[in-house]
């Protein structure tokens, strides 16, 4: 189709463009198509176009991204794509795809039902725009979208703009009459749009060179500007030009306008040819001046096909034909230092912490010393923040002799393969560095004897819990003559030690890394050890602790960079979060963190970052995304020997299906992973030793046995589940069990064994246990809590009850009472007996201790310290602590110290 545009000239607009009213009108049909696609060379004016039409929108939902060479990517590009479309419709849930659904191989009819699904939940209109598609040269992104243009909402429509056709057919778009193709002869300029144009740019071109401007570009936009920037700045053009073909033209007419420029413009044109993006303190570093600025004002005033970038403020871009051309014509120049220039943005690059484009210019040089030295640098830089994949990406294609020789890449890149889960490819470059002859070997760790560390690394992340360091402890931190790999080492064994949840341990060697990594810079690590030593806080039952050390912890790497050391803070966060009842904060930091969320992060990270999103959707009733993560979680977990996280999610498959008392889902689950078939084998009919594997899949099928209304085999799992992470020290996790046990009891219609278990349950862990995770793993807890404390069998502080309101109703229920009532509690509730018991506790004074002095045997006293609780509306030694020594005359105590003497 043709278009015969009606033209307003915008003369106050110094962006090198006119309004086309009827192009714009044709645009405007995209309202009833699916796909509407801007095919057309370079220079038809496809971004002006969709930039000017964008704008005509400003007050509808138009979602709009321009892409680059990185968007080749498919993690990249489909990242973009969701934050662009996040930007104008903020509850959009997204596509989350991210390096872990690169790795796993999504089928893409996989991903374009998720992302269907995503954008079903959209309900106004929506115009998604992707300008140089072209440059997503990804089969994968292709084959998504055209799946997904099969089952597209009506009310959302694609704008795809591209030089080149898509990868997939139209064929059945046409059929359906769903697709509008706007195409370079839609895009050329009319006559009158030429005229309009020349009145701004040139205003004295006579009538008849315009019209024959005209005919030779054949309405071409760029070359109708760059003729016209020519007879403008004083060119003259021959009629033997004229009759040439489009790319002389733009080589004849660029000639002619650079011909006219200052040589310090000229000189600038061509040393910024080399350049994706410009800057005035790029260009002013490139150049050695500090005119830069003045130099691009110039360029725009002069409509020398210069823009800005539209997510980078401060940064622009030169039109790819005009960028060709001059970096062809900078090459022919002699003396224009290429090398030197490239050498120059390495550098600036470098210095501005862009490692990527830093080593994409000292690619362009004939220089492989350097660009190994400045990749070496970037991968010890990478190590140092955590960006595994960086180096997987840019030492893996190196030849190997280059890797074999130099420890500075060989070293981070086996780190980077092991903790990407790329097992056989750490073990294969371990090899090929040991059996590199030792007088070739360079760089740091070159004297650092480090495969044994690298092995033991490898062992340790391939195995999981099935590996042991045993007596080899203190031999692998003696292995390490590096100290940044005693360092790694110490972090190491941290880690170690907390699979097998020996937490004494743990704690002990994750504080030593911190300290460490800490002084050493590296970012990444230390927050892994800070990572670790929460996560031994947590689940030795110190909640409170935790809960204040992670919130510290976020607020320490939140830079707003967004890197691998926050991805370890806001997980943990998230997490906290979620346990204090605060979903929809929770969901919202998921949602940033889980595009961030790599194959280079700690399986820890994955599966709480996926889990806790995945119940919070639950939660929210969006069924549909929680089972897709869950079915993607599993993929990721297949890749590894992850028995445990894999229980992980079969504990949370079986919780979502007993709340919803889905009865063949629950049976499918039991039969599936062979959860009937251990518990027929007697798996969990007593205590045993620690096993994470173990205590998920007893969760589950304890639940599967009470769906069956076997509550007394449910109790016996349970009971042996308990008892075992009690005796490991496991407290966060007993919580559960023993939840799970005071639910038990009350569908047996014995309040009364369900009301004791759960006090003893507070008092052995604190009301502050009863978290959300205890809530949602323990189906029913909150209606026993709810009428235990209806009953005073418990009390509950004010602060609790408001915590999880969404979830414990406050009606009849009595409540602890506010700190500043407390103490004015009657003297007289407590009997003299009491009064001196709790005159020994506040002295800091034990239950054995105080029989002796009072001549009461323990029992009786535990029966006072429990009426003293009532009485004062406590539920701990620690809070009845605090009351006495707020008031100690009004509790018949005489003043003074309450520590314990001697």
């Amino acid at each position: 189709m043709t278009s015969n545009s009606k033209t307003t000239h915008k003369g106050s607009d110094q962006r090198g463009w006119i309004e086309r009213e009827e192009l714009l009108r044709l645009l405007d049909r995209s309202d009833n198509y699916a796909l509407t696609l801007l095919l057309a060379p370079a220079g038809s004016g496809k971004s002006t176009l969709m930039m000017q039409w964008r704008a005509r929108r400003a007050n509808q939902s138009v979602a709009s991204i321009s892409l680059t060479r990185r968007d080749a990517d498919p993690v990249h590009f489909f990242n973009r794509l969701d934050t662009a479309i996040r930007t104008v419709v903020p509850g959009y849930d997204g596509l989350s795809y991210n390096d872990l659904s690169a790795e796993v191989a999504l089928p893409a009819e996989v991903l374009a039902e998720w992302l269907a699904e995503a954008l079903t939940i959209i309900e106004q209109p929506l115009h998604i725009l992707i300008d140089d598609f072209q440059l997503a040269e990804s089969s994968l992104i292709h084959d998504v979208l055209a799946e997904l243009l099969t089952q597209l909402p009506e009310n959302i429509h694609l704008i795809l703009a591209s030089r080149t056709h898509p990868q997939f057919s139209l064929s059945r778009l046409k059929l359906d009459d769903r697709l509008l193709v706007i195409d370079r002869h839609d895009l050329r300029f009319s006559e009158r749009d030429c005229e309009v144009f020349c009145a701004r740019l040139c205003p004295d071109l006579n009538e008849d060179t315009r019209h024959r401007l005209w005919e030779v570009t054949e309405g071409w936009a760029a070359g109708v500007k760059l003729g016209m920037l020519a007879w403008s700045q004083g060119g003259q053009a021959d009629s033997q030009v004229l009759s040439g073909n489009l790319p002389e033209l733009v080589d004849y007419f660029a000639r002619v306008v650079l011909h006219d420029l200052t040589p310090e413009l000229n000189r600038f044109l061509l040393a910024c040819s080399i350049l994706e993006r410009l800057s005035v303190p790029l260009c002013n570093d490139l150049l050695a001046t500090q005119d830069s600025e003045a130099m691009i004002e110039a360029i725009r005033s002069r409509e020398l096909f210069i823009s800005p970038v539209e997510d980078r403020p401060g940064w622009w871009r030169l039109h790819p034909l005009f960028q060709e051309f001059l970096l062809a014509r900078a090459l022919r120049a002699d003396d224009m230092d290429i090398p030197g220039l490239h050498r120059r943005a390495a550098d600036w690059y470098m210095a501005d912490d862009d490692e990527e484009m830093a080593l994409h210019h000292a690619g362009q040089l004939e220089d492989q010393p350097f660009f190994e030295s400045l990749l070496a640098t970037c991968c010890d830089r990478w190590l140092h923040s955590g960006r595994f994949g960086a180096i997987v990406h840019w030492v893996l294609p190196l030849p190997e002799e280059a890797i074999q020789t130099n420890t500075d890449l060989s070293g981070p890149l086996i780190g980077a393969l092991t903790l990407s889960r790329r097992f056989n490819q750490a073990q294969y470059f371990i090899d090929l560095v040991r059996n590199a002859p030792p007088s070739a070997q360079r760089g740091r760790f070159v004297h650092a004897d480090g495969t044994y560390f690298q092995e033991t690394m490898l062992q340790l992340f391939q195995h999981d819990t099935d590996f042991r360091v045993g007596a080899d402890r203190e031999a692998l931190l003696s292995s390490a003559g590096h100290h940044d790999i005693r360092a790694f080492c110490l972090a190491i064994l941290a880690y170690h030690y907390l699979l097998h949840a020996e937490f004494d341990s743990a704690l002990h060697y994750a504080q030593r890394a911190k300290d460490t990594l800490a002084q050493m810079g590296y970012a990444y690590l230390e927050s892994y050890a800070d990572l670790i030593l929460l996560l031994c806080d947590r689940n030795r039952g110190r909640m409170l602790h935790a809960t204040q050390n992670v919130h510290l912890m976020y607020a320490r790497y939140d830079d707003g960079s967004n890197g691998p050391a926050w991805v370890n803070g806001a997980t943990a966060k998230v997490v906290v979060l979620y346990e204090c009842n605060q979903l929809a904060e929770a969901r919202q930091l998921c949602e940033t963190l889980l595009p961030l969320v790599s194959s280079a992060c700690a399986t820890e990270i994955i599966a709480s970052a996926y889990l806790t999103l995945i119940r919070i959707l639950e939660l929210e009733g969006n069924l549909a995304r929680s089972h897709r993560l869950i079915q993607h979680l599993e993929r990721i977990l297949k890749l590894g020997n992850y028995d445990r996280f894999h229980a992980q999610v079969i504990h949370e498959q079986m919780r979502q299906a007993y709340r919803s008392a889905d009865a063949e889902r629950i049976e499918w689950l039991a039969v599936e992973y062979r959860l009937r078939e251990r518990y027929v084998a007697g798996e969990w009919s007593r205590a045993r030793h620690y096993d994470e594997e173990w205590e998920r899949s007893g969760l589950a099928v304890a639940m599967w046995l009470q769906y069956q209304n076997q509550l007394p085999r449910a109790e016996q799992v349970l009971q042996a589940v308990a008892e075992t992470l009690r005796a490991q020290g496991a407290y966060a996790r007993a919580v559960v069990a023993e939840a799970n046990l005071v639910v038990l009891a009350w569908q047996t219609g014995d309040n009364e064994v369900a009301f004791a278990r759960l006090k003893q349950l507070v008092e052995r862990y604190g009301i502050e246990c009863l978290n959300r995770t205890a809530l949602d793993e323990a189906p029913g807890l909150y209606q026993v809590i709810q009428h235990a404390a209806s009953q005073q069998q418990v009390l509950l502080p004010p602060l609790y009850l408001e915590m999880f309101a969404s979830v414990i109703a406050r009606a009849a229920i009595v409540v602890e009472k506010p700190k500043e009532e407390e103490v004015e509690a009657p003297v007289e509730s407590l009997t003299e007996r009491e009064k001196d018991i709790l005159d020994l506790l506040r002295k800091g004074i034990s239950n054995r201790e105080i029989g002796e002095l009072s001549g009461l045997a323990v029992t009786t006293i535990k029966w006072h310290i429990k009426n003293i609780f009532s009485k004062l509306g406590v539920t701990s030694r620690a809070e009845a602590i605090v009351m006495a020594n707020r008031s100690p005359a009004r509790f018949g105590i005489k003043e003074g110290r309450s520590e314990r003497a001697g």
